[in-house]
């Protein structure tokens, strides 16, 4: 998850192995709304997948295994804190977490 703010609102990058889509999601005051959804993601269950999310200024990228599935341009920056996100019905394993500021 990214742009993590005070008051619980955030961003986040989701990898769907049931649908095969990844999306960049908006939670606000509790309430989910996906901005975006690119279909025919191979993220397949089972297997390890490199998903990464790349900001700079109000435009976002999402890659997933070296592949670029997102291109969204927001209304505004983004700020906040970044984490993991995971559904509750969902195990996720992490083996690497990484933020790299812009060069």
């Amino acid at each position: 998850l990214f742009n993590y703010l005070p008051n619980g609102d955030f961003m986040a990058l989701r990898g769907d192995s049931q649908e095969n889509t990844l999306a960049v999601l908006a939670v606000a005051q509790g309430k989910q709304a996906t901005l975006t959804r690119a279909r025919d993601v191979p993220v397949n269950f089972g297997q390890w997948h490199d998903l990464q999310l790349v900001s700079s200024g109000n435009s976002l990228t999402g890659w997933v295994d070296g592949q670029k599935y997102i291109d969204l341009t927001l209304d505004g920056p983004i700020s906040g804190k970044v984490g993991i996100y995971s559904k509750t019905d969902t195990t996720a394993l992490v083996e690497t977490f990484g933020l790299q500021p812009a060069e």
